[in-house]
């Protein structure tokens, strides 16, 4: 009876005694929802984030060859068909459907680990896709005189994005593809947007990784494979081709 009276002067009843327990399970469960909801939100969340891009040939892929217009550099209003012309050397392919803010850092820094590398063989070239390559030409012209980009940049149509050419993916604003030998090494991919600070210093190490490993002394420009031949852009008529913004 010690044990009741103590309960009682307490100012408990044995009914009461029991409650604090269920109290604590029912806030025990309601923590419980709380965060099996709050698991369930970040699982929504995250299966709603774009999942990477998968943008060009495979590894291991051989690269097809294609024609593009050139409209900066030496060659500018030529059509060139720059995976011949950098035969089996290790290069940097930049593919753009948009000029993006991060453009001007990716494609200065590629020049300057070009400008290191090239008495061992590196390259680099970027091809503009759109349906309507001629009137992309002084747009890209003018962004490479603004941002001083030194890689030869070209126009073409979009059939360069198709399967049997680069295999491109619809969404990819950016695509970046390594490649010696002309053997795809590693490429990158980049929606609308996505080429922020941190992506573009991913692949800059990519590319400087690719220099350090890859890299082999220049071979001879080989003559383009017989059957394999280039992809023709369908090109302006030269008499209608203006310098627009300089090179």
């Amino acid at each position: 009876m010690l044990c009741t009276a103590v309960l009682f002067i307490a100012g408990s009843t044995p009914a009461e005694a029991g409650e604090p327990q269920a109290a604590e399970a029912a806030a025990t469960s309601v923590r419980s929802g709380e965060a099996t909801a709050s698991g369930n939100a970040a699982a929504v969340e995250d299966s709603l984030q774009p999942q990477p891009l998968v943008s060009g040939r495979t590894t291991g892929e051989y690269i097809p060859q294609f024609y593009s217009r050139v409209v900066t550099g030496p060659l500018m209003n030529r059509s060139v068909c720059f995976v011949c012309r950098n035969g089996q050397r290790p290069v940097v392919m930049v593919l753009v459907r948009q000029l993006e803010p991060g453009l001007k850092p990716l494609l200065r820094n590629i020049d300057r680990l070009v400008d290191r590398n090239r008495t061992t063989g590196l390259r680099s070239f970027g091809v503009h896709l759109s349906n309507d390559p001629f009137r992309s030409i002084s747009q890209v012209q003018t962004f490479s005189f603004t941002n001083r980009i030194q890689m030869p940049l070209t126009v073409s149509t979009d059939a360069v994005a198709s399967e049997s050419c680069q295999n491109l993916h619809p969404e990819a604003a950016v695509t970046v593809v390594l490649y010696q030998r002309r053997r795809v090494i590693e490429r990158f991919a980049f929606r609308e947007n996505e080429l922020t600070f941190d992506r573009v210093r991913e692949v800059i190490q990519a590319v400087k990784q690719f220099a350090a490993d890859e890299l082999q002394p220049a071979e001879a420009d080989p003559a383009p494979a017989a059957d394999s031949a280039p992809v023709a852009a369908q090109k302006p008529e030269p008499s209608s081709l203006t310098a627009a913004g300089g090179s």
